[in-house]
């Protein structure tokens, strides 16, 4: 979107001529053109040239959209529109403006320091005067923002940027894809987000939203259609402007314009240029650039971002600490369990196991002992005599009577 407004130098094109225009600086540039501040090659007057840029200049879309812009300013003749100088194959050639972008100024006032009211619906309405012109041409804006709203070091208010601007009726405007709105989501009112297609009522409510930062200088809550703080006479304009109905809306641009003036009566461009210079600075100058520009989110919901981030980072910080924390007690916990005597641990006692059966006996032909009959209880043997010695060695006498059952005939011991 082309704003006017202070901007440091973005290229030299190195005598570079488009038509009858020398080149001098680049000022910005967006999605698909660029502008220029550019000097007759005569040496005469200055002015601002838009054209496709180079990496587009392939695609005739944007050559198509670019020439429909120019026949829609050149049937324009408004005090508030920008000028078109005249128009070439692949570029336009625009007045240069000495001033700044809505944007730029609303941008250098603090939330709690708007613009004083008046002054404010000064320049909405002398928006809403330029959308009446275009309106009774059967051309919507479908890009009305701060951005696209020029205040000069004169007073001087002017609409810019028609690169989005359709009529309705014409055959030869370059058709929007199917599911495509253009304009910024911000201004585009309810009608437009439900898919519809866009009208005069539609500029309108992009109005009211403009009026509402205008008068808070700050972006517009969705969620309010009231600016809080300011005159009700004022205020019931926006409101009005800001409807979900478009039949609730004003009637006509110019019916609001209309409105607005009336709250404004006492200021003038005197006025307003001042209110310019007093927040921009009255370096002209270096106030005649071109800058394609995107509007900076106001100060108070820039420090909620900021106190957001410092949540999160703060959140992150107290993870890391408590991961190191626990990586830190890992190995001193490991080296007490180390440092503490290992005790081995007893194998478990396991009863002996019964004597294997007898390999002999499987291996020879003779048939399996019968069952073991149960032994008798065994008699108390007399007291031993003098002459018999007792016997010292605890094993057995014979190793038959230690594998061998009684009832077995053949002892291969004897």
């Amino acid at each position: 979107m082309i704003a006017i407004g202070s901007s440091r130098t973005h290229g030299k094109p190195d005598g570079v001529v488009v038509g009858r225009w020398q080149l001098v600086e680049r000022l910005g540039a967006g999605g698909t053109s660029e502008v220029w501040l550019a000097r007759a090659v005569d040496g005469g007057r200055e002015a601002v040239v838009k054209r496709v840029r180079p990496r587009h200049a392939s695609a005739p879309a944007f050559a198509t959209q670019l020439a429909y812009e120019g026949r829609l300013l050149a049937e324009l003749h408004h005090p508030n529109v920008v000028a078109l100088v005249e128009t070439g194959d692949d570029h336009l050639v625009l007045e240069r403006l000495d001033g700044h972008s809505l944007a730029a100024l609303l941008d250098a006032a603090e939330p709690d320091a708007p613009p004083p009211p008046d002054v404010g619906c000064a320049i909405v309405a002398a928006v809403c005067r330029a959308l009446g012109a275009a309106h009774r041409l059967g051309i919507v804006h479908r890009d009305v923002s701060p951005s696209n709203v020029v205040v000069t070091h004169d007073g001087d208010v002017k609409l810019i940027d028609f690169g989005v601007a359709t009529r309705a009726d014409d055959a030869e405007r370059p058709r929007t894809a199917t599911g495509v709105v253009k304009g910024k989501r911000a201004y585009l009112a309810p009608e437009q987000r439900r898919g519809g297609p866009a009208s005069p009522a539609s500029d309108l409510y992009a109005a009211g939203v403009l009026l509402w930062e205008v008068l808070t200088a700050r972006r517009r809550d969705p969620e309010s259609a009231v600016a809080p703080g300011v005159n009700p006479r004022i205020d019931a304009i926006c409101v009005r402007a800001l409807a979900e109905a478009p039949a609730a809306r004003f009637a006509s641009a110019d019916e609001m314009a209309a409105a607005l003036e009336a709250c404004a009566a006492r200021v003038g461009a005197a006025e307003i240029g001042a209110l310019v210079t007093a927040r921009l600075g009255g370096d002209r100058t270096s106030a005649t650039r071109v800058e394609v520009r995107r509007r900076r989110r106001p100060r108070e919901r820039s420090r909620a971002r900021l106190a957001l981030a410092g949540a999160l980072v703060g959140l992150l910080l107290v993870g890391a600490a408590v991961g190191a924390w626990r990586l830190l007690r890992r190995p001193a916990a490991t080296a007490s369990i180390d440092a503490t005597p290992k005790v081995a641990t007893p194998a478990p006692l396991t009863p002996p196991a019964a004597p294997p059966p007898i390999a002999a006996a499987a291996e020879s032909p003779v048939e399996a002992p019968a069952p073991r009959p149960p032994r008798r209880p065994k008699r108390s043997a007399p007291p031993p005599t003098p002459s018999q010695r007792p016997r010292t060695d605890s094993t057995p006498s014979r190793a038959s009577d230690r594998y061998f059952p009684p009832e077995m005939k053949h002892d291969p011991f004897q």
